[in-house]
């Protein structure tokens, strides 16, 4: 069996880790679903995050008059964006595509991490994951979790709890990747 470590959501502020197992998944025993498969991007998939990435570009330039560039700045145009406070807890699509460029910014600065899809009972999801390893991050929905519970926390700030904590991961398991 190998885990696959998800840092996905979080209480108030908070960057919440959870181990599944791959074979067999937790889920797939209680529900009786598919175990998660991690796979290459399809052109469509890469196709739809270009997309969202587009969306948050045009959404973050429209405030600030700067692009997004995958630059450690990105995550503080991605905050005076949220600070606004224009974008509702329910506009998924949005939240989701300033994921994308939240995640844009972890693959851009720290090239072991690549995007990826995940698939289990749930449908196919996009993923961060570090070299070729179960060590995963769903940048696209962090966003999106802490708007719609309206927890408090800055942008830069959760990348900084999410870097440290893969950082930790890695090196207590991933050591020799």
């Amino acid at each position: 069996m190998r885990a696959v470590w998800r840092i996905a959501e979080g209480g108030p502020g908070a960057t919440r880790i959870r181990l599944a197992r791959l074979a067999p998944h937790p889920a797939s025993l209680m529900l009786g679903g598919m175990q998660p498969n991690i796979e290459a991007l399809t052109p469509d998939e890469q196709r739809v995050l270009d997309e969202q990435f587009a969306h948050a570009d045009e959404l973050v330039q429209s405030l600030t008059g700067k692009p997004l560039d995958g630059t450690l700045s990105d995550l503080v145009r991605l905050q005076r964006l949220l600070d606004t406070k224009t974008i509702e807890p329910e506009a998924e699509y949005t939240l989701t595509s300033l994921g994308v460029a939240f995640g844009r910014v972890l693959t851009r600065n720290h090239p072991d991490y690549q995007w990826w899809i995940t698939e289990d009972e749930y449908g196919r999801d996009p993923v961060v994951r570090y070299k070729e390893t179960s060590l995963l991050v769903f940048p696209s929905i962090m966003l999106l979790k802490r708007v719609e519970s309206r927890s408090e926390f800055t942008v830069p700030g959760l990348y900084e709890e999410m870097l440290a904590q893969l950082e930790d991961l890695r090196l207590q398991y991933y050591a020799d990747a």
